[in-house]
């Protein structure tokens, strides 16, 4: 059984919860035996990167390592996350060649949208 849920609250309280679910264990039976299996706790979990505009191709560049993100999720799951976040599709943006060098080993990313600053009366972005 997979219970997906989402957590909100100050970092330390959600990181000690779950913390504490990881060391829960679950009787079940295999074969007939009884057992013990230790809950697995697999976070899956939503950021938002806050930036200059302009920087766009770059962090998406240095964020998906190639400038296309994994985008495995199916393009109707998207828009709707994109509606209840209320934000923008990802445009097509031109990758840079200088990125940051960041490790993407064991992890995978799925672009869901960007949201535009509020500019203050002078143009300047309000991140």
């Amino acid at each position: 059984m997979h219970l997906f849920a989402i957590t909100r609250g100050v970092k330390q309280h959600v990181d000690h919860m779950i913390t504490q679910m990881q060391g829960k264990v679950c009787p079940m039976k295999v074969d007939g035996l009884d057992m013990f299996v230790e809950l697995s706790v697999r976070p899956i979990q939503l950021w938002e990167f806050v930036f200059p505009e302009t920087e766009l191709g770059c962090i998406l560049g240095s964020l998906s390592g190639k400038g296309k993100g994994a985008q495995k999720l199916p393009s109707y799951k998207r828009d709707i996350l994109r509606l209840a976040l209320g934000i923008d599709k990802v445009p097509e943006v031109e990758i840079p060649i200088g990125l940051h060098p960041i490790s993407h080993q064991n992890v995978a990313i799925e672009f869901i949208g960007i949201k535009k600053d509020v500019r203050d009366e002078r143009g300047n972005e309000l991140l």
